[in-house]
């Protein structure tokens, strides 16, 4: 699904319909109009402000735009200028570079109402939500009753999702049992199906500090295959639980930029079997079933920067997934071509370091997603991971990869359809893997063999209330 305001999460664009701010703060009662400068001759005070001033009058935004940064080229820069062209860019929906010009028009009024107001909106609808709760600090209470700004409530966005998927694993079943020795104790699996629903809730403490909870439960049927003590079980639906908890602390920094720390909490329940034998000849067997229970946690880092084209972030991650000790660091970036969420592309680039028994190794894995507007009430995100991928923590999205399997290679589309009067976006993707289940000795995880491949598909769905 998209990405958020704030660049470490999801690019779901801020959706609302823009206010009508309209107002040129330089309509004076006597404005004073001049000729256009001569060619190669440098225009004077009065000849920019009557060009600007006219351009801005009759809506010619990009002309406005070009006229006024030529005008700033030759030294003249004052606040009806910046204000003129700041809006040029806020009517063409270049909300990031708008913000830019706000910022420099408040560089000379730093109480402006006017200016304030704007740049809180170019903040919100280029993406950067959070800098528009840190600019509601330098607006009256007036303005906030206008805009519907409730300093007392704290809520920011609630979500709920739900995933459902389906694989061939039949297909590789006769094979998982082939190339194991039983007296090489260990596993393989491969999921047949999975059920997945999730609930994110965010609220802020002030206008500096950001709390993101995400809450989920996963039930999926596995095949498994297990060899210990010398003998093997094979269950064709292992069915397997988990509750995962992971909470977020956006801390608003400066304008821009977020340290956001992290912990992402799992709770895995796994059946096991045990067949007893109750004396020669009998012919009596039992099998007794308990249930193995497994705690994880992550501990998480990012630091994001947000600017005018571009977002860009690092991040570390560490946890013990299958009891491999794994250092993730990350690099994110996205770029917004057209200075608003119409069209950005994205790139998360990680580097594992997995350590087992005093042996390590080096992984690589890079996401490329594409995105951008379709039509007013549409928007469209493809993306995926050409490369293979296991004990993986997906920062971005908050996913854990903990199962004992590799994917390949994976790729995804999803579509988020805005609905405005409600304040609400609704989402539904599909997700494609190529999955590895492969044979995981217990005393050398980091050398699996008897690779199986199978195929998953994944539809996801769900709905987003943003305040």
């Amino acid at each position: 699904m998209l990405a958020g305001a704030v660049m470490m999460t999801r690019h779901v664009p801020v959706f609302g319909q823009e206010p009508d701010l309209k107002q040129d703060p330089a309509s004076r009662q006597e404005q004073i109009f001049g000729q256009e400068p001569a060619p190669g001759q440098k225009p004077t005070f009065r000849q920019v402000d009557s060009i600007t001033y006219q351009l801005y009058l009759e809506e010619a935004w990009q002309d406005l735009v070009r006229e006024g940064k030529a005008a700033l080229e030759n030294g003249f820069d004052y606040y009806y200028l910046q204000m003129r062209i700041a809006y040029a860019y806020y009517a063409l929906g270049k909300y990031r570079r708008a913000a830019q010009y706000y910022k420099n028009a408040l560089g000379h009024n730093s109480r402006d109402l006017i200016a304030n107001e704007y740049l809180y909106y170019a903040y919100k609808f280029g993406g950067r939500s959070h800098d528009a709760l840190r600019q509601t600090r330098a607006l009256s209470a007036t303005q906030k009753s206008a805009m519907n700004i409730n300093d007392s409530i704290s809520f920011i966005a609630f979500g709920l999702n739900y995933a459902w998927a389906g694989a061939n694993t039949a297909a590789i079943q006769d094979n998982i049992v082939s190339n194991t020795d039983l007296l090489n104790p260990g596993t393989q699996k491969a999921t047949r199906a999975m059920h997945y629903a999730g609930a994110t809730f965010s609220h802020r403490l002030g206008t500096a500090l950001v709390l993101s909870h995400q809450g989920s439960y996963l039930y999926k049927n596995e095949l498994s295959y297990v060899i210990t003590n010398n003998r093997a079980f094979l269950s064709e639906e292992q069915p397997v639980q988990q509750y995962e908890y992971s909470l977020d602390a956006d801390i608003l920094v400066a304008e821009g930029l977020v340290i956001r720390p992290g912990i992402h909490y799992l709770n895995t329940a796994i059946p096991l079997y045990a067949e007893t034998s109750y004396g020669q000849g009998s012919g009596i067997n039992s099998t007794a079933v308990s249930k193995l229970t497994i705690i994880d946690w992550v501990q998480k880092l990012q630091v994001a920067y947000q600017s005018c084209y571009a977002d860009v972030g690092l991040s570390w991650v560490h946890h013990n997934f299958n009891d491999i000790n794994t250092h993730q660091a990350g690099f994110h970036g996205t770029f917004y071509p057209m200075a608003n969420l119409n069209l950005y592309l994205g790139l998360d680039a990680y580097m594992q370091l997995a350590t087992f028994n005093n042996e390590q190794s080096v992984n690589l894995l890079f996401r490329p997603l594409l995105g951008g507007k379709i039509f007013n009430n549409l928007w469209l995100e493809v993306a995926g991971a050409p490369m293979e991928q296991f004990n993986f923590y997906d920062i971005r999205n908050k996913f854990a990869f903990n199962n004992l399997e590799k994917i390949a290679w994976s790729m995804e589309a999803n579509a988020i359809v805005p609905v405005y009067r409600a304040g609400m976006q609704l989402f539904f993707g599909y997700r494609f893997r190529s999955v590895n289940s492969m044979f995981f000795p217990t005393q050398d995880l980091l050398h699996p063999f008897n690779q199986q491949n199978y195929q998953s598909h994944i539809i996801t769905g769900g709905i987003i209330w943003k305040c």
